[in-house]
């Protein structure tokens, strides 16, 4: 039952690589969630089960995934869709790199640290209202 779980509703490993809902029966978040529920159940209670799906199923299905070479790897980078438009690049963490270097600079001590740092220019300060 693992074993025909794993390859005919989750992972299509008869394919010599790994595809993201190849001839899975189960494609949708729910089934796949269900599926996955199911096997975690039947590996839950048989010391069996759970070797069996690491022996035969899992440590095979890694050994088909492709080689990461590098530390930016994409794994949906290379999808498009069916016209062949990519959309726009996304940086990943854009939006929380400035939230977090928002909550630091109010925190003083951050704050001030990073104020006081010397940039060995002179000072450009612009008067402004008699400030």
């Amino acid at each position: 039952m693992v074993r025909r779980i794993f390859t005919e509703c989750l992972f299509d490993t008869h394919s010599d690589e790994v595809k993201e809902n190849g001839s899975v029966l189960c494609t949708s978040s729910l089934t796949r969630g269900k599926a996955y529920d199911f096997l975690a159940k039947l590996c839950s209670t048989s010391i069996q089960n759970k070797k069996s799906l690491l022996e035969q199923e899992l440590v095979p299905l890694c050994k088909k995934l492709p080689m990461v070479n590098g530390w930016a790897y994409k794994p949906a980078y290379d999808k498009r869709s069916t016209l062949g438009y990519a959309g726009i690049y996304n940086l990943q963490c854009i939006c929380y790199m400035n939230a977090m270097l928002q909550q630091f600079y109010m925190t003083p001590a951050f704050r001030y640290g990073i104020l006081a740092a010397d940039d060995y220019n002179e000072p450009d300060y612009v008067e402004k209202d008699g400030r």
